[in-house]
């Protein structure tokens, strides 16, 4: 007898393969059979899913739910986009490894995710999963190690390359991440204290990934033109490893319509024979720490240090000085294009714009967004109105592209005066319906892959991301004709509509629409486990 069996389904089982209509058995956590016909009798309970695809269970492979698993463990904003596994330790920012004389600086560097601040019980990965399985989660989770996070265990915030002994406790630690089940590393260079790093200290530690053909993400060095994906490609050619460019995407205006440019340096480099992918989210705008982009110099040390050296007035008109010259490198700062998401310590700041702001406390631009990064540092987050929605269609239909929503698992009913970028609440559910059902850019076969066997494949996961017998029971079950977003900028903490039934690991997470509660995610390991 079946736990569950979906019947008369349009079975899309990731692979790319055509769509068919078949039947889907579960049994405990595996799905136990995938066929024309199965006797609806052999279940205890029966799905209809007739005029509905089913599919795996989608895998966000770039996330920041490194906290918001502990924090929500219900999972509500990507459960109801059929997400059923977040990959979390992007962008160099990981809850571990904690070294126990630099706790307080991993609690800061995770401050910058978005899941507010969290005291930790766990020091690596080992002790995460602990966490993990004792509070309970609805997701997965696969687990990146941050190239922050090892430098923050090793060496503080220190603004300098790691000398020959840290960077032998990196690798330390990045080695004992990976053989408790990490996916692989990931950096953000543009972030302290990933963006301290030196270009011999990323080739070292991604060797070590290539070693273990673990994979290598990373949110690049920025500049006005092409340098983040010239970086990363010198990065994968240099030492060989598996290279996932994090959140593709043309930031500067003046080379908006050149997608086709970055593309052809992806094809070059396959051809080449790098193993090389990126991923993208389907909206032209980003999330980021406005604290980003202050100078390094004043960064060193943490935001206490910094508010401390940016109290010296000769430093802020410095600091002022190197900011007002834009960011990346020359990219124009436009104010009014800039929005407070989140800053729980002045809640009252957020949906507006900087400009608005400046306005307010009649300051120039440059200076109101430096005080507001020196009064809350990595509280402060913001949307900002930097792409062009042709780039990112562009980005997103191509062979190399995986979907990765850079947003986190959320509550839908999050506080009064929280505005996050929509990305958490709709990405999967507006690639499905802006990009297949309205645009026909991509096939239904197509974007289900590039969410499901595409990223398992670039994270090493043999056992998730397609529909067949003996596979994890990661199963979603929607409406290709009412699948949608419904989150926007203004409004975005709103359910995603149109997916009916998720099952994660063989629990019944949605049921006919209605989240459960079941919290059946776990770690998830590659395939060397």
């Amino acid at each position: 007898m079946w736990d569950f069996l979906i019947t008369d389904g349009m079975v899309v089982d990731g692979s790319g393969g055509p769509a068919r209509v078949a039947d889907v058995a579960i049994q405990g956590d595996r799905i136990s059979a995938v066929a024309e016909r199965l006797p609806p009798e052999s279940a205890r309970v029966h799905i209809d899913a007739a005029h509905h695809t089913v599919c795996p269970g989608f895998i966000d492979i770039h996330t920041h739910s490194d906290l918001a698993v502990l924090r929500w463990p219900r999972g509500d904003s990507k459960l109801a986009q059929g997400v059923t596994t977040e990959t979390i330790g992007n962008c160099g920012f990981s809850p571990f490894p904690i070294s126990a004389d630099r706790v307080d600086e991993n609690v800061e560097l995770m401050v910058g995710v978005g899941s507010g601040q969290m005291t930790p019980t766990w020091d690596d990965l080992a002790s995460y999963e602990r966490a993990l399985v004792s509070n309970g989660t609805a997701l997965n989770v696969a687990a990146l190690v941050g190239h922050g996070a090892l430098r923050t265990a090793t060496m503080g915030f220190d603004a300098r390359p790691a000398e020959a002994h840290e960077l032998s406790e990196m690798v330390r630690h990045l080695e004992r991440a990976l053989d408790q089940g990490a996916v692989g590393m990931s950096t953000g260079r543009t972030y302290v204290p990933s963006r301290y790093g030196s270009d011999e200290e990323i080739v070292e530690l991604a060797g070590v990934l290539r070693r273990r053909n673990a994979l290598y993400a990373t949110h690049s060095t920025d500049g006005p033109g092409f340098e983040s994906y010239e970086s990363s490609l010198e990065t994968a050619y240099r030492s060989g490893v598996k290279l996932q460019h994090s959140h593709a995407a043309i930031n500067n205006p003046a080379l908006w319509g050149r997608a086709s440019d970055v593309l052809a340096m992806f094809e070059q480099a396959s051809a080449a024979g790098v193993d090389v992918a990126y991923d993208v989210y389907p909206y032209d705008a980003s999330s980021t720490l406005l604290l980003s982009f202050v100078p390094d110099w004043a960064q060193r040390g943490g935001w206490e240090e910094m508010r401390q050296r940016l109290s010296d007035d000769a430093a802020f008109r410095l600091a002022e000085a190197e900011f007002s010259e834009g960011f990346f490198g020359g990219i124009a700062w436009h104010w009014d294009r800039i929005i407070v998401c989140a800053c729980p310590g002045a809640p009252e700041l957020v949906g507006r714009s900087i400009s608005e702001i400046a306005e307010d406390r009649r300051q120039p631009g440059v200076r109101a967004a430096l005080e507001l990064c020196v009064e809350y540092g990595p509280q402060l987050m913001v949307v900002m109105f930097y792409r062009s929605a042709d780039d990112v269609a562009e980005f997103v239909g191509h062979d190399l592209a995986t979907l990765g929503s850079d947003g986190l698992a959320y509550p839908i009913d999050m506080p009064a005066g929280f505005r996050p970028h929509p990305r958490s609440f709709g990405a999967h559910a507006r690639l499905l319906a802006r990009y297949v059902r309205e645009s026909s850019r991509l096939t239904l076969e197509r974007a289900i892959s590039m969410m499901t066997s595409q990223p398992a494949a670039r994270l090493g996961i043999v056992d998730r991301g397609r529909l067949e017998q003996g596979l994890a029971a990661d199963v979603v079950v929607f409406d290709p004709a009412a699948v949608t977003d419904t989150a926007t900028f203004a409004d975005p903490c709103q359910r995603a509509i149109g997916v009916r039934d998720v099952f994660v690991n063989g629990k019944h997470a949605i049921a006919a629409g209605v989240t459960t509660g079941a919290l059946g995610g776990r770690l998830v390991r590659p395939r060397s486990w």
